[in-house]
């Protein structure tokens, strides 16, 4: 017998192909396998039995010394089997029980979905395997279930396989069932919900294969010339062969190992507070088996006498499965209920919050088999201890950075504070590790330093991520004492740097609050500058000129004036009787320049632009003569970008006379001319008046 796919069916292929692939995206869950009972003796079970070939004959091949196929409905010809003897019997009574119970077991454990339509096994992608590939588990369809003609699916590594399909199990020709990596196919189980029709072999060659115990009372047909490593337990519906190849795996099936009991881990975190305080009480459920451990009954953690429930609980729990964690404010215990799950190879977490009002030490112990689970109980105990102590004696943290802000490149020296307010001194019992925050390292001259007493170097390397005070030293009573070190950062940014809660690990308890700095790193600064000039650079005695101070920044960043720009004007210069004082420079506050008076002032709060310049001018004049030098110094320009750091100067010459209009200039040559014809008409006539009088 040999199957053809139509178009539409393989269009219905392909789309549930699709669908397998693409939504999937679960873990096997591990598989039972089933009491087989008395079915387990035949190669096949049916209520009839045909063979549908001509010789070549199917051959079938059972337990050793047993009947190879058995029958209710005795068949109307000889079926052609060859097998040992007798090879076709009456099935006893206790096959269909027995088949009936494999069922159950079968379709009423849990099993991962892999569709809700039907799904092609050979494209089906479960996590970390290739196409087609299945590691042992459950799998369920809500449909048929097919393998593509000439395609190969591998079920890889030994375990139990279940495959649950709703709808049929089809399988086209020469299309290949195989078992890889150790497995066998005694341990593998196919439960359709309807026939069963395994392709032909399309050649001479046997290439069509399938493995697995086959259990469908609707109907089992094997194709021609293909090879079953496995079971047709067709019984209450029919089996048909067409010159097969049926044969009972002879491989020992697989033994679930035993279940590794679930472990129960806990801790305080702070592990000492203060009478009042809180701290978060964890408790981990661990499962080393690869089967999900199911809470069979609440894992209930009671609290020592003196410790209770926060007011605020903060109950949380990782854990899977449903049910509501029971943690009551001032309640003495925390219940996680039945029915929650621990995962496979894996753990998950109770938490909560709680309080005492009473100074001491307290063991919280969830006792052997406090942990019930599907596989197993808990065989160790699991404790830890909080410590309440008396406000005001817990040690303290603190921490700083000076400067606060550097260029990158530069240095930092980052100082923390360890405090202690009790009477006894306090021993560091772990080290005290404070890790920067990622782009902030220990600067290459580190000068790490303490004034922690004791013994044991600073651990403080050039370019690390962190620096060590080492177990050991001690913080003296009533006091305080300090570790330092130099920190360097190439990037730009702002960066908090952490001490976390219990930190600082002493004799004396751990800090109760944690400890931050920040340091801002910023892109080194253009200073701005500053120039003038007078124009005009000349002038007469009590003529004006005009004063010009001009700002610049080359910052991407305004630069605002954090102090005010004051120009005093040399000894002899003085603002004009027109002022006309006025400034290009953003920001608010009118610039401030008085008639007589000996300074112009630019206010605090004005700004210049970013990659720009802006200016300030005066009219400015002087009686006196002389040359006179204006110089605005270094420092005088103080903005956000910074101060100037070059001094501006410009030079203001007074004359008596002003230069090129002198009131008593040489004659010119035309002027000479003038002046020689006026006494020529001068002369001409004084000579008629006396020519006149004689």
């Amino acid at each position: 017998m040999r199957i053809q796919l139509s178009s539409s069916a393989k269009c219905l292929n392909f789309v549930s192909s699709l669908v397998a692939a693409l939504s999937f995206g679960g873990a096997a869950q591990a598989a039972v396998a089933p009491p087989l009972g008395t079915t387990s003796t035949y190669a096949i079970t049916a209520s009839t039995y045909t063979n549908s070939n001509t010789p070549p004959a199917t051959i079938v091949t059972g337990t050793a010394g047993q009947p190879a196929v058995c029958y209710t409905t005795p068949p109307t010809t000889p079926p052609l089997v060859i097998v040992g003897l007798p090879p076709v019997v009456p099935c006893p009574p206790s096959v269909g029980s027995d088949q009936a119970i494999a069922l159950v077991t079968l379709n009423s454990q849990a099993c991962i979905s892999l569709g809700a339509g039907a799904v092609t096994l050979n494209s089906v992608v479960v996590p970390g395997n290739p196409p087609g590939t299945f590691p042992p588990g459950c799998y369920s369809s809500g449909g048929s279930m097919d393998v593509t003609v000439s395609t190969t699916v591998t079920l890889n590594g030994p375990g139990i396989y279940v495959f649950r399909p709703g709808g049929a199990l089809t399988t086209g020709a020469d299309s290949r069932v195989i078992m890889a990596a150790g497995g066998c196919a005694a341990d593998v189980y196919w439960a359709p919900g309807a026939a069963v029709t395994l392709g032909a072999n399309a050649g001479p060659s046997p290439v069509a294969t399938f493995v697995g115990n086959i259990l469908d009372a609707a109907g089992i047909s094997i194709g021609h010339f293909s090879n079953v490593q496995g079971r047709l337990l067709g019984f209450g519906g029919t089996v048909i062969s067409d010159a097969s190849t049926i044969t009972v795996p002879t491989c020992a099936p697989f033994v679930v190992p035993p279940a590794t009991n679930p472990t129960l881990a806990k801790s305080f975190n702070p592990t000492t507070i203060n009478t009042g305080g809180t701290s978060t009480l964890t408790v981990t459920l661990g499962n080393a088996n690869a089967a999900v451990a199911t809470l069979t009954g609440p894992l209930v953690d009671t609290l020592p006498t003196g410790v209770v429930i926060a007011n605020t609980p903060n109950a949380n729990t990782t854990c899977g499965g449903a049910g509501a964690l029971v943690a009551t404010a001032a309640a003495s215990s925390v219940t996680l209920p039945a029915g929650r799950t621990i995962p496979a190879n894996g753990n998950c977490t109770l938490t909560v919050d709680v309080t005492s009002a009473v100074v001491g030490s307290y063991v919280n112990t969830l006792p052997v088999g406090a942990l019930v689970t599907s596989n197993g109980n808990n065989l160790a105990p699991a404790s830890a201890t909080l410590t309440v102590v008396a406000p005001g004696v817990l040690p303290t943290l603190a921490k700083a950075f000076s400067p606060i802000s550097i260029n990158v490149n530069g240095t930092s020296t980052l100082t923390v504070t360890l405090g202690n307010p009790n009477a006894a001194v306090a021993t560091l019992t772990a080290p005290l590790v404070d890790t920067l925050p990622g782009g902030v390292v220990v600067a290459n001259t580190p000068n790490a330093n303490t004034t922690c007493g004791g013994a044991g170097a600073v651990v403080a390397v050039a370019a690390a991520s962190s620096v060590t005070l080492p177990a050991g030293r001690t913080i003296p009573a009533n006091g305080t004492c300090t570790l330092t070190v130099d920190v360097t950062s190439a990037v730009v940014g702002v960066y908090v740097n952490t001490l976390p809660i219990g930190a600082l690990v002493t004799s004396n308890g751990n800090n109760p609050t944690a400890a931050n700095a920040t340091l801002t790193v910023i892109a080194p600064l253009i200073l701005p500058s500053l120039a003038k000039a007078f124009n005009a650079s000349s002038i007469i005695a009590g003529g004006t000129s005009t004063l010009t101070v001009t700002l610049g920044n080359a910052n991407a960043t305004v630069a605002t004036l954090t102090a005010a720009l004051v120009d005093t004007l040399p000894t002899g210069v003085v603002i004009a009787n027109v002022t006309n004082v006025s400034t290009t420079c953003g920001g608010v506050g009118a610039p401030i320049a008085v008639v007589g008076g000996t300074s112009v002032t630019l206010p605090a709060g004005r700004s210049i632009p970013a990659n720009g310049n802006c200016t300030l001018s005066v009219e400015v004049t002087s009686a006196l003569v002389g040359s006179y030098i204006n110089t605005l110094p270094v420092g005088a320009l103080m903005t956000s970008n910074g101060n100037n750091p070059a001094p501006a100067n410009a030079t203001l010459t007074v004359v008596a006379v002003a230069l090129g209009f002198n009131p008593n200039p040489a004659p010119t040559l035309s002027e000479w001319a003038m002046i020689l014809l006026v006494g020529l008409l001068a002369i001409a006539g004084f000579a008629a008046i006396k020519k006149q009088e004689n």
